[in-house]
């Protein structure tokens, strides 16, 4: 199972060290190779303000991949810019997946 985990830095609320953001189970023979990507809607980084609006805020986000909470070998971070932005209703609770051939 490929797992995606997100940690917020520098929210203005207290956010969670990894937040599982998405799954997928990989059936694979052996040798076999395949590209699992991730689409994480901004509204997944979303809080609840002191209002009660799902909100997000200018932030850095850490992705972690691996096949674990505790094995996440692959890593990166984008910034979140701008001003905090209300985004209404949440749709999705985890990302889309998509697996292809490699």
């Amino acid at each position: 199972v490929v797992q995606l985990y997100t940690h917020t830095e520098g929210a203005s609320v207290t956010r969670p060290v990894k937040e599982l953001r998405g799954f997928q189970r990989v059936h694979l023979a052996p040798g076999e190779r395949v590209r699992v990507t991730f689409t994480l809607p901004v509204e997944l980084l979303a809080y609840y303000d002191s209002a009660m609006q799902l909100a997000v805020a200018p932030a850095t986000v850490q992705v972690m991949v691996g096949n674990s909470s505790q094995h996440l070998p692959l890593s990166g971070a984008f910034s979140l810019e701008g001003a905090t932005r209300v985004v209404g209703l949440r749709t999705h609770y985890f990302c889309a997946v998509e697996v292809a051939p490699a």
